[in-house]
């Protein structure tokens, strides 16, 4: 119903008339306490997070704090979610504990929703975070742990090579392709070929494949790829 009110389609439920007149603040009541339902097997609704995506957040902001805290882990993962969408300075510390969740969805939801931080944030490039992205990319949950690699990648220092050069031997096909692409970050051309050469026997398929496009794909057919998986 929420999808067709915002595509101004029409709605067949007699309920829809009356949720069309609501306001966010209303929707997000609602949807908070399906999920409070679901999670405690009161309801047999599952609801589609698909609408997290799209939902109009403009005046939410103010209870991202509550979100963050509330006991139901796939509210928190919404919280991060939204987050990563309005990429507001003031929500990363919050963000932050987020990605220290004991939810492993939670956690890898919020390390991602920090990638959508770009380097022009000053306060996210700070070396106070990058302590946790370490640290993340350890995670045992795989999910967290490529989220976190992708994200170290982008503000990886020298100080972070040892690190990278572990994951990168990784038997996580991702966690290794975000590793090697961190190494070509740091290293030129001829120590990336040295550290193929040295671990050829040791990589897995992920961080050759990321090794192949890194060394010897050509630029345009890097960009005709990039395009495919958009």
């Amino acid at each position: 119903m929420l999808h067709n009110i915002e595509l101004g389609a029409r709605n067949e439920s007699p309920g829809a008339y009356w949720f069309g007149e609501s306001s966010p603040q209303d929707f997000l009541r609602w949807f908070i306490q399906i999920e409070h339902w679901a999670a405690k097997g009161r309801s047999r609704l599952r609801p589609s997070h698909e609408w997290v995506k799209t939902f109009p957040l403009c005046g939410l902001e103010s209870q991202f704090a509550a979100l963050a805290g509330d006991p139901t882990p796939s509210v928190r993962k919404i919280c991060a979610q939204w987050i990563g969408r309005t990429k507001r300075g003031d929500d990363l510390p919050i963000l932050r504990e987020l990605a220290k969740d004991q939810d492993t969805q939670v956690r890898a939801t919020a390390v991602e929703a920090l990638t959508s931080f770009t380097k022009t944030l000053a306060s996210f490039v700070q070396a106070e975070h990058l302590p946790l992205l370490r640290e993340l990319a350890k995670d045992k949950d795989w999910n967290a742990r490529a989220a976190a690699v992708k994200a170290l990648t982008s503000f990886a220092r020298t100080e972070d090579l040892p690190l990278l050069n572990e994951l990168a031997l990784s038997s996580d096909d991702k966690v290794a392709a975000e590793a090697i692409r961190g190494l070509a970050s740091l290293l030129p051309r001829e120590e990336l070929e040295a550290f193929l050469n040295r671990h050829d026997q040791e990589l897995c398929a992920g961080a050759l494949a990321a090794l192949d496009e890194l060394l010897y794909m050509p630029e345009w057919l890097k960009a005709k790829d990039r395009e495919q998986e958009r």
